[in-house]
């Protein structure tokens, strides 16, 4: 104890003349000031009492540094000039690192950060989430809101991009497979964007689907103007807009116009299976809006007829209608023998099938050979 003594008595001498500090029994009396001199390299390590704020500081050898209760006096405001982190804090826990609240009503803001350089020569950020998961779980970002407001607003005010969601390819370290932007909703929209001039949603890619939509129940995607178009698609080489269904009932595209067009298409269109227009009522009409088809086909016969005499033909299959339909007999072609004696005229006509009659109209007997082409329209 002696021992203990007679070294605390060679020490704290030396520290209260480098400190102008007194030791007094359970504490040490630091110099108190009413202002902070300038922080020099002389200074380094000095610590002082600031009878102004009553805060603590220490000399750093260029700056003050307050030190007292390890807490901020509100409001706080500081400055500094690093290339590494200036302020930085780490939750080992379950906690949050930094919580941060206000609580006005007018225009208030929990966190603000803001890059202010004009001119950078690299992407930067201004918040900047990270999410070290590799699972599926957790996010980057997380915008709420409790009540019929927006989670997270992006702004842009020149002709910028609001809100920019990338998969990370390969060469910055993803794996280029994942999800630029996911929007989902369990009851409303899972993605809204509206715009008064240009497209609400703009989506380009290089090699895949410039938008992917799928639905199990409703729409994949569904767009809606009151004046321009509700989707549009451009392609350079493949589809401008392709559209799938997996259901019976469903449509791989569907166009709706109230006022206007459901649809319109300027250059040629191809349908390789069947057209229903206007719930079946089809393109070609009759009076009855009854939905018409047609069908072309051909015929040949070979026979010799007496001076005025008559064939009547079996059965010539047709396509089916619906009802009885008009039937033409069209232009002749791959004729032989006395064919232009012929007089041919229709006898029959039903859904399938139709007969010919065939007079020969000259005073000789003939024998001819022709095709005849037939044309047949009806119900469908």
């Amino acid at each position: 104890m002696k021992h203990i003594f007679l070294l605390l008595t060679i020490l704290f001498p030396s520290l209260i003349s480098a400190q102008s500090s007194t030791l007094l029994p359970g504490r040490i009396e630091l110099p108190k000031v009413a202002t902070l001199v300038t922080c020099t390299s002389n200074e380094m390590g000095r610590m002082v009492y600031r009878i102004s704020d009553n805060r603590v500081y220490y000399c750093n050898g260029s700056n003050w540094q307050e030190m007292t209760g390890g807490g901020f006096a509100l409001p706080y405001s500081g400055t500094g000039d690093s290339n590494s982190n200036l302020f930085k804090i780490v939750n080992e826990g379950n906690g949050r690192a930094i919580y941060a609240e206000s609580q006005g009503n007018g225009l208030t803001v929990g966190i603000q950060s803001i890059v202010s350089h004009t001119t950078p020569i690299i992407d930067n950020m201004a918040v900047l989430g990270h999410n070290k998961s590799t699972n599926a779980l957790g996010a980057g970002v997380y915008g709420r809101h409790d009540g019929k407001g927006i989670g997270v607003w992006g702004a842009t005010a020149d002709a910028g991009i609001g809100v920019k969601g990338l998969a990370l390819p390969v060469s910055m370290g993803g794996t280029g497979t994942g999800t630029g932007v996911w929007a989902e909703s369990m009851g409303g929209y899972g993605l809204f964007a509206k715009s008064n001039s240009w497209p609400a949603i703009r989506a380009e890619s290089v090699t895949s689907d410039g938008v992917y939509g799928l639905s199990t129940e409703q729409e994949g995607v569904r767009g809606q103007s009151v004046n321009g178009l509700g989707v549009h698609g451009s392609s350079y080489t493949r589809h401008g807009v392709y559209g799938y269904t997996y259901g019976a009932e469903g449509y791989g595209i569907y166009g709706s116009g109230m006022h206007g067009n459901a649809g319109y298409f300027s250059g040629n269109v191809k349908i390789t299976r069947d057209l229903s227009v206007n719930d079946g009522n089809g393109i070609i009409q009759n009076g009855n809006s009854t939905q018409l088809k047609y069908y072309t086909g051909k015929v040949t016969f070979n026979y010799d007829l007496a001076a005025f005499g008559t064939a009547i033909s079996d059965d010539i299959p047709i396509a089916s209608f619906s009802a009885k339909p008009v039937v033409y007999i069209g232009d002749i072609e791959s004729q032989s023998g006395a064919y232009y004696k012929v007089v041919i005229s229709i006898v029959s006509v039903d859904n399938n099938s139709i007969r010919l009659r065939f007079y020969n109209a000259s005073d000789t007997a003939i024998s001819f050979g022709a095709t005849w082409n037939l044309i047949a329209i009806g119900a469908k």
